[in-house]
């Protein structure tokens, strides 16, 4: 029997807007009644998933975030697993140089947005701020100025590309610029994200399996990108959205067009694990 569901956020519960759409805002109050457990498993930063669940009225609920360097169960937070803050200004200034084609950032616990804005060019940094408004805030701190003066390190770094082709063009490019050092992964088609190394959705997983004493068997979990691939290799229960490219949908035990569908799915089983 499930346990407990896990879903990405982007591009499987939520659109590009943050909302989620109705069917899957009743499928996991099906969850609730059916006694399974629903939790977030994204790149998406604590803050994001906090307001995530305020908005739509959800219950406290295990999260992922980060990609899987930032693990909070119950509403506490057990892992954070980070880049050292000389280490994310050596990304940083490399990528300043870049703000033409690219928009580095990171975003802190708080769910606020930094920005290497002073390397833009004025109207091109209005042009990324409005296209980028709906991460969230952004701070007045440029993030060089700030990493230089707090010397944080960063939970993970995200790069926002555009277009799918300016994502394939840059995933190899930063891979051989900072070879074998982090997790680099394409988490959409405009996006590329960069965590400690090691650090992956699988790993959480398997770090909250052990905390909670599930087996994977007791878990069920959907996504849509290939950062979603260590996730699915977690769980026998696995579904993926069928607008994911082919590598993802093949790495998934099901392909699916909803969070609904996906969770009919597993209730169903969950009764009678006979009709598989």
């Amino acid at each position: 029997m499930t346990k407990l569901f896990l879903s990405d956020l982007d591009g499987t519960l939520i659109d590009e807007y943050g909302t989620m759409q109705a069917e899957d805002y009743e499928a996991l109050r099906q969850l609730e009644m059916h006694n399974i457990a629903f939790g977030m498993v994204t790149g998406r930063d604590y803050g994001f998933c906090r307001c995530l669940r305020e908005r739509y009225d959800l219950p406290e609920c295990d999260i992922i975030a980060n990609n899987g360097a930032s693990i909070w169960l119950g509403g506490r937070k057990i892992v954070e697993e980070s880049i050292s803050a000389e280490d994310t200004i050596e990304i940083m200034e490399y990528l300043k140089d870049y703000v033409n084609e690219l928009n580095p950032f990171i975003c802190d616990e708080d769910h606020q947005f930094y920005f290497l804005k002073n390397y833009y060019e004025k109207e091109r940094w209005e042009k990324a701020s409005d296209l980028l408004s709906y991460l969230g805030p952004f701070s007045s701190y440029d993030l060089l100025d700030y990493l230089y003066e707090y010397k944080e390190p960063a939970v993970k770094l995200s790069i926002h590309t555009y277009s799918q082709a300016q994502t394939d063009k840059w995933l190899p490019r930063l891979r051989e610029r900072f070879p074998d050092r982090y997790e680099i992964l394409p988490t959409s088609h405009d996006y590329i994200e960069i965590t400690k190394k090691g650090i992956d959705k699988g790993k959480a997983v398997r770090m909250i399996m052990d905390q909670l004493h599930l087996t994977p068997k007791d878990i069920a979990v959907i996504g849509d990108g290939e950062n979603d691939l260590s996730l699915f290799a977690e769980a026998p229960l696995s579904f993926a959205m069928n607008h994911a490219n082919e590598k993802v949908k093949q790495s998934a035990a099901h392909v699916v067009k909803s969070v609904a569908e996906a969770v009919a799915f597993v209730i169903k089983y969950s009764t009678n694990p006979s009709k598989k």
